[in-house]
This record gives structure tokens, sequence and C-alpha cells, in this order.
């Protein structure tokens, strides 16, 4: 859940840049410029020779982070084991060989 002071469209851009090149945002219903969802959606332009991020752990307050989880939509065979798009998890050999050791 994306704490309510980080919903806004400003704060939600910088953590998309954290991602890669930011291409929309999701602007959705706003009261006073603040989000009321849980969470906000990104469009991201991410470098495939990198694994994408599962999330990132977000400063709240001085000595106090949080871990903001990321979902993916629409992504092609991904496999979550290497956080790579290039095979799928269930026909991952190294997952599978790891399993079995």
């Amino acid at each position: 859940m994306l704490p309510l002071q980080y919903r806004d469209s400003a704060a939600v851009e910088q953590i998309g840049e954290r991602i890669g090149i930011v291409l929309r945002l999701d602007i959705g219903f706003a009261t006073k410029g603040i989000m009321h969802r849980k969470y906000r959606r990104v469009k991201v332009e991410v470098s495939l020779k990198n694994p994408l991020m599962r999330g990132l752990c977000l400063e709240i307050k001085e000595n106090t982070s949080l871990w903001i989880p990321f979902q993916y939509e629409r992504l092609p065979s991904f496999c979550y084991y290497y956080s790579q798009i290039d095979h799928e998890e269930m026909a991952c050999s190294t997952k599978a060989k790891n399993r079995r050791e």
C-alpha cells in the first residue's frame, strides 16, 4: 500500500523515474490532489538488460522505511525467479534444478 503522502502525481512520477522512463501516469479519481486508491499506476519504459525491480524501500521518516512492492501488467514471458523477461518461471531450468537439490 502506498502511503497517502506519496500518492500525489509528483511523488508517483519520482518513484516511476527510479524504475525507468515515465511515459504516463494514471491520474484516476482525486480530491484536492490526493488519490483515494491504495495504489497508483504508472506506465514506464524499462531496459530489458537489467532485472525488473520488485519494489523499493521508501523512507517515510528518519530511520523508518517502508517496502513498496511493484506489480507489472501485460508482461510477455517473465521469470519471477530471475526477474527477467525471456522465459516463464515455469520453464526456468535453474529454478527446477534448485528445487531438486
